[in-house]
């Protein structure tokens, strides 16, 4: 038997957490790349830079993770053998948890960028993003897929 508060699984309104009020006067400026996850340079001259590293590394263990049962999957549903069905739930319990994880990650790092400007009393944040780069010609190599389905 369960007790305590339950929890809720739904997205969360973002009108409804509770923020801060920025205190300071300085402006941010943040570029999301693939080495680095955010670089942040503040308008007094000192510079953030958050590393993507854990995040890259953990992608492509679930990518080739995913890449093993699906191939499995394929082949034993070809030889008409009745146990790929056994892969294919382990094929999409491995994209749900990729999906958990990663979501995880970026949070994570979002929370530490977001508290460490509201520590340096940062008021506007200005983010650059390629925008020739970005929707339609992208790929894991020029473009960060690597965050949220990667699909």
């Amino acid at each position: 038997m369960r007790r305590g508060k339950r929890r809720s699984r739904g997205i969360i309104n973002p009108r409804s957490i509770r923020q801060r009020d920025p205190i300071g006067d300085k402006e941010a400026f943040i570029d999301m790349g693939l080495n680095n996850l955010f670089a942040a340079v503040i308008s007094d001259g000192s510079a953030l830079l958050v590393k993507s590293g854990s995040i890259r590394s953990e992608y492509y263990w679930w990518k080739r993770e995913i890449a093993t049962y699906q191939s499995v999957r394929d082949m034993l549903r070809r030889l008409g053998i009745s146990t790929w069905i056994c892969y294919h739930e382990k094929y999409l319990d491995s994209i749900y948890k990729r999906d958990k994880r990663l979501r995880h990650l970026y949070i994570t790092a979002i929370r530490f960028l977001a508290d460490e400007l509201y520590d340096r009393i940062v008021r506007h944040l200005y983010i650059g993003y390629p925008y020739m780069l970005s929707q339609n010609n992208g790929n894991e190599y020029n473009t960060k897929t690597y965050g949220g389905s990667g699909r």
